[in-house]
C-alpha cells in the first residue's frame, strides 16, 4: 500500500497516494462544487416542507395560545464577511475548492442549558429558543442530539412567521440520533419543542450548528436554475422523451461536514437483486467521504422543470440521512441507504446497473450540473478505459469510463456522483470528474461499476455485497419500480400521452399518442403528495379533457392509468 497524505480544504479531506513516478500528471477538476442551496417557499405561515416534515403548525401559532414568557435569544459572533469573500475569491478560481457559502458556528444549545420552558393548560409544556447571525441571508441548523417520544413535535420558523419547517416527529429519529434541516431566510428563526403531558420518556434534543450564510444565495426561486450551460437540455425536453422512467432515479443533494461547510453533489437509487425497494443510493466518494456527511445528507427527489425550457421545479421532496454502507477512496464510488422509506408519491425508481467489461455502444448521464433542475447529456460513442488523474485524488489504474466527446450536453460542477447509463438503461458507472471547458470542449471520467463490484473484498468496500445478497452473480439487471413505472416498456411510457396547455388554468386536455395505451383512471398530486382529484374512464377517445377546477396555483404530478402500467406528467397550475 502506498503512503497516504491527507490534505484538509475547509475541512473537507481529499486523499492523495504518493507515487515514486509521479511524473507531469495532467490536473483535471472534480467535478463536485458542492453547493449548499435550498428552495424557500414565501407565504404567510407556509410551511417549507423537508425531510418528510409532518406538517401542522406550531403550537404557540395557535389562537387560544396565550403567554407572557419572553423566549431568550443567543446571538452569534459577528462575521469578518469582507474577509470571508477575500478568502473565497483565493480559492474558488483553484480546482477542487468547494464553492462556501456559509460560516457554520459550533454551539451545544439543549434542552437544559438554553432555551425557556413553559407548562401548557393541557398538561404538555414547551420549550423555545430564539437564534440571531447578525447580518445572515440564511440561517440553517444540525442538531447534533436528536430524539423525541411519541407526540412531541419541533417546528422551526422565521422572525415574521412567514416561513415554517415542521413538524418533525419522532418519526424522524435516526440511528445514529442526529437531524440536518433546511436553512430559512432570515437572520433570526426560533426553535419551538412540544412535548406532551404522557410523554413515553423525555425528548433530548441538542443544536450543535449554527450557519450564517453570508452570501445571499437564496430567495422565492431555488437560487441554482438556469445556471448550468445552455447545451445541457432538461430531462423534459424530446431529448429526454426516452428516459422518462429512469429520471426517477436521480437526486440532487446536499450535505455538510464536521468542520460545518456545506456542498452539493448528485446520485442515484439502484436496484438490488432481490427487487425489494431498499433506498441503496450511489455516489461518488468525493461527494459523500464520511459517515457524517451521509447523515447529513438531504435528497432532492424529483427537482426538473415540469417543462422543457419552462419555470422552475419543485424541490419540497426530499428525504434527510443515510447511512453509509460502502466506499473506496480509489475507485471514487460511495453507497449509502436512506433513512426513510420513500413515499409512493415520490415515484421513486430504482435504477438497473451492468457490471460486464464490455464497453457500452453509447452513454447517457441524467444529473444536476451546478445545481440547476436536472439534465440529460449523452454521446453517441462508446466510452474508453482510461485513468484518471487528479491533483489531490489518485485512483486505481483502468477503473474509469472515460467520455471523450459529448453529442449533447456536458458534465459540470454539481454533476459529480450521477451516473452513467448504457444504451440498455443500466447504470455502468458513477462520475468522478474531467476537463469542465464549455458546450465545445468536455470530456468526463466515471468510476467503473464493473470495479467498484467487487475489487476489494470487504462488505465495507464493494457493491456486490448490498447489491446481489444472495449471490446470484449475475452481471446485469434491470430497475425496479413500486409505484408502477416500468423502464423499456413496448408502449414507450415517455411517449404515450402529450398534456396541454401547460401551463394550466382550469381544464387541459391529455392526447393519447400510443394505440396501445388504453387509460383507466386520472389521478392529480399536489406537491405535499395528496391526491385533490381523480376520475375513472369508461369511455376512451384519443383525446380526453379533464375537468380538476380551480386548483390553487403550484406544480402538480398527473397519474394516467392502464391496465399495465402507470404514465406520470408534471403540469403547472397558474391563474
Amino acid at each position: 500500500m502506498s503512503n497516504i497524505l491527507f490534505i484538509f480544504v475547509f475541512g473537507k479531506v481529499k486523499l492523495k497516494r504518493m507515487k515514486k513516478n509521479a511524473g507531469n500528471k495532467s490536473k483535471r477538476i472534480i467535478l463536485y462544487c458542492r453547493l449548499l442551496v435550498f428552495i424557500f417557499l414565501s407565504g404567510l405561515a407556509k410551511p417549507v416542507e423537508a425531510q418528510i416534515s409532518q406538517g401542522g403548525i406550531p403550537i404557540s401559532f395557535g389562537k387560544n395560545y396565550k403567554s407572557s414568557v419572553k423566549v431568550p435569544v443567543e446571538v452569534m459572533p459577528e462575521l469578518d464577511v469582507q474577509l470571508l469573500l477575500e478568502e473565497d475569491t483565493n480559492t474558488e478560481s483553484q480546482p477542487g475548492y468547494p464553492f462556501r457559502f456559509s460560516k457554520n458556528f459550533l454551539v451545544n444549545y439543549t434542552l437544559f442549558n438554553s432555551g425557556v420552558w413553559e407548562e401548557l393548560e393541557n398538561g404538555g409544556k414547551l420549550w423555545r429558543i430564539g437564534l440571531v447571525s447578525p447580518g445572515a441571508s440564511s440561517i440553517h441548523i444540525i442538531f447534533n442530539e436528536y430524539r423525541l417520544p411519541p407526540g412531541a413535535k419541533v417546528f422551526i420558523y422565521n422572525s415574521d412567521k412567514t416561513q415554517i419547517i415542521g413538524a418533525f416527529t419522532g418519526k424522524n429519529n435516526k440511528p445514529w440520533g442526529s437531524l440536518a434541516v433546511a436553512p430559512l431566510s432570515d437572520e433570526k428563526i426560533v426553535v419551538e419543542y412540544y412535548e406532551p403531558k404522557d410523554a413515553g420518556f423525555n425528548g433530548q434534543l441538542s443544536i450543535g450548528q449554527v450557519g450564517h450564510g453570508y452570501k445571499d444565495i437564496f430567495g422565492i426561486e431555488d437560487d441554482r436554475y438556469g445556471l448550468s450551460q445552455t447545451c445541457n437540455k432538461d430531462i423534459n425536453c424530446p431529448e429526454g422523451d426516452d428516459w422518462q422512467v429512469e429520471k426517477h432515479a436521480i437526486c440532487r443533494i446536499t450535505f455538510s461536514n464536521l468542520a460545518g461547510n456545506s456542498f452539493l453533489c448528485t446520485g442515484s437509487l439502484i436496484n438490488n437483486t432481490r427487487n425489494d425497494g431498499t433506498p441503496y443510493f450511489l455516489s461518488a466518494f468525493h461527494c459523500l467521504t464520511t459517515y457524517y456527511e451521509a447523515q447529513t445528507a438531504i435528497f432532492y427527489f424529483n427537482y426538473e422543470s415540469p417543462t422543457c425550457n419552462g419555470p422552475d421545479g419543485d424541490t419540497s421532496q426530499t428525504i434527510s440521512g443515510s447511512i453509509q454502507r460502502s466506499k473506496v477512496p480509489y475507485l471514487d464510488f460511495s453507497l449509502v441507504e436512506m433513512s426513510d422509506t420513500i413515499p409512493p408519491s415520490y415515484e421513486p425508481y430504482f435504477a438497473g446497473w451492468d457490471i460486464s467489461l464490455d464497453p457500452p455502444t453509447s452513454v447517457t448521464g441524467i444529473h444536476h450540473p451546478v445545481g440547476d433542475v436536472k439534465k440529460i447529456s449523452y454521446s453517441n460513442y462508446p466510452p474508453v478505459t482510461g485513468n484518471f488523474d487528479h491533483q489531490y485524488w489518485d485512483f486505481d489504474d483502468s477503473t474509469h469510463w472515460f467520455v471523450g466527446e459529448w453529442s449533447l450536453g456536458i458534465m459540470e460542477g454539481g454533476s459529480s456522483g450521477s451516473p452513467l447509463f448504457n444504451q440498455n438503461h443500466h447504470i455502468v458507472g458513477d462520475l468522478s470528474g474531467g476537463h469542465f471547458g464549455n458546450c465545445t470542449s468536455s470530456d468526463a471520467y466515471y468510476a467503473k461499476l464493473s470495479h467498484s463490484w467487487a475489487d476489494y473484498s470487504g462488505e465495507s468496500e464493494q457493491l456486490k455485497y448490498w447489491l446481489d445478497p444472495d449471490t446470484s452473480n449475475i452481471t446485469s439487471l434491470n430497475g425496479y419500480s413500486s409505484t408502477g413505472l416500468f423502464a423499456r416498456s413496448p408502449l414507450s411510457p415517455g411517449q404515450s400521452i402529450n398534456l396541454y396547455p401547460n401551463p394550466v388554468k382550469e381544464t387541459f386536455t391529455i392526447e393519447i399518442k400510443n394505440p396501445g395505451f388504453r387509460p383507466e383512471k386520472i389521478e392529480i398530486y399536489n406537491i405535499l403528495g395528496k391526491k385533490v382529484f381523480e376520475k375513472k374512464l369508461t369511455v376512451i377517445g384519443t383525446h380526453i379533457k379533464v375537468h380538476p377546477g380551480r386548483l390553487p396555483s403550484g406544480i402538480y404530478v398527473v397519474r394516467v392509468h392502464d391496465h399495465h402500467i402507470v404514465v406520470s406528467k408534471k403540469c403547472v397550475f397558474h391563474h
